[in-house]
This record gives structure tokens, sequence and C-alpha cells, in this order.
């Protein structure tokens, strides 16, 4: 499936898990060790690191129902949930320190995928306008911006926390556009997130391309190109 380049004048995309690489497992993992150390969690760290994925999965799907709330109680979440599966007593501020400890891993450990800049570069050269649209803090996002200079690559950044508004609400998609000057369907928007990026891209009218790394599955019936690597992309256009 290839999107005619003659009616797309912008591409928009995700951060985390897109523009960037996944956060290191050792990270997370380390992250939840000390926590475990703290609580004294009596379970093995594997065990712990692969249930506390699979509730991260559970409240993506019941956040998307919000229009807008923090990463950082997103984070917070997760880990309230992990305490409630191993019928820990809650220990708010244990919860908070790891989700300080990773937006500061995010921030030390993040790094682009191998062909981001590449990417970029080849849109801008064909005269696509670019943005970034990402669920996430400004302080956890305004230091990567600052690392990585990314608003030297693309024209517009846009935060959750920003807009008030987070994917797949279509308020922050819809500013993305008007900041642009850009309508919805001449926009192609990239992510990782089938509930997020895929649905709720189609549901403001842009065109949606799932980043999909790991064979996972759609939440709902939805055909929608996918690819592997952001230079896949290319070939679509």
């Amino acid at each position: 499936m290839t999107l005619s380049s003659n009616s797309i004048r912008a591409v928009f995309f995700d951060l985390g898990e897109t523009l960037f690489q996944p956060l290191d497992n050792w990270v997370t993992s380390g992250n939840i060790a000390k926590l475990a150390g703290t609580v004294q969690i009596p379970i093995g760290g594997d065990e712990l690191i692969t249930q506390y994925r699979k509730l991260r999965e559970e409240v993506t799907l019941d956040f998307a129902k919000r229009s807008f709330y923090l990463h950082k109680d997103f984070v917070n979440e997760a880990m309230s949930r992990l305490f409630e599966h191993y019928e820990l007593e809650d220990a708010k501020k244990v919860i908070e320190d790891f989700a300080y400890a990773q937006r500061d891993a995010v921030i030390q450990y993040l790094k682009p995928q191998s062909d981001c800049f590449e990417v970029l570069k080849d849109l801008r050269d064909q005269k696509f306008k670019l943005a970034i649209v990402s669920n996430i803090d400004d302080d956890w996002l305004d230091p990567l911006i600052e690392i990585w200079k990314l608003d030297s690559y693309v024209d517009f950044i846009l935060s959750s926390e920003t807009a008030q508004s987070c994917k797949p609400d279509s308020s922050i998609f819809m500013q993305a556009s008007h900041a642009l000057d850009i309508v919805p369907h001449q926009t192609i928007f990239v992510g990782d997130s089938f509930v997020n990026d895929v649905v709720g891209a189609s549901n403001v009218g842009m065109h949606p391309v799932w980043l999909n790394q790991h064979d996972a599955q759609p939440t709902q019936k939805l055909s929608v190109p996918q690819i592997e690597t952001l230079s896949a992309l290319l070939e679509l256009l």
C-alpha cells in the first residue's frame, strides 16, 4: 500500500518507540529492582518486569479513554497496579520515585532510531512539513529536544502537557495541524501505538502508518500500512 505524495504535505511522528528506540530493558529492570528492594517484593526481577509491562498495556487502554493526563501519572498508575497485583501496601513516595527515575533514565539513555535523522532529513528535502506529537510531559521532553537538537529537524514539536490533550484525543492532533496550517487529510501520522497513534490519527482524518517492530496485534479492525523501520516509510511516498 502506498500513499500519494501529491496529496500529502506533512508527516507527523510520535517520539518514544517511534523516532526514538524503546528504553533498554536493563534500565527499566534496574529501576524496578530498586523499588522491589525498597518494598521487599517477594519475587524475582524477571517476573516483576514482565508483570509491569502487562499492566502498563492495560493502563494504556484505560487511559486512552481520557482526553488528558500527565505521563508521570500514567507511570504511577502502572506501578500502583503492580502493588495491587502483589497485594502490597501502597507506598506513594516509592511509586513517585520510580516515575522520577524513569524520567531521568529517558533523558540519560533514550536514543534515536538508527535511521531517525536520515529519514527526517530526506523528508525535509522533499519539502514535507514535519512535526513531533508526543504523549509526554514537558520535563521529560525539553531535555531531549536540547540534547538531540530535535527542533532543528522538524518544524513543530508538541507535548501532551502543552496541548492539555493526550493521543488518541483529537485535540492534540488538531493543534499540531493548525500550528503548521495543514489539514488532517494532507498528513501522515507515524507511531508505534495502535490505540494512541493509529486509531487517534485515523479518527481525525489523518493517514496513519503503524511502526510495528514487535509483531503486535491491532486492537480493532483498521487496515493501515505497517512498517518495521522508519526508512520503510520513504517507500510509501
